[in-house]
């Protein structure tokens, strides 16, 4: 995922918490997966979508 996350200019190797943001961004996808019901569609996209782009299955928000 952080090589998904590079290539949308998100995240930074040579940064220092480049693996930090990471995983941030993989706990919040896994937060949205749980509540999807309880967010809306357009947030739910935003925050599962790097991760269906290069190819991990994610369920449908409904």
């Amino acid at each position: 995922m952080r090589d998904a996350f590079r290539d949308r200019g998100e995240l930074r190797a040579d940064r220092p918490g480049g693996l930090r943001a990471a995983i941030a961004h993989t706990t919040l996808a896994a937060e949205a997966i749980w509540k999807r019901d309880r967010i809306d569609a357009e947030r739910y996209r935003a925050l599962v979508g790097p991760f269906r782009d290069v190819g991990i299955g994610v369920p449908d928000r409904e």
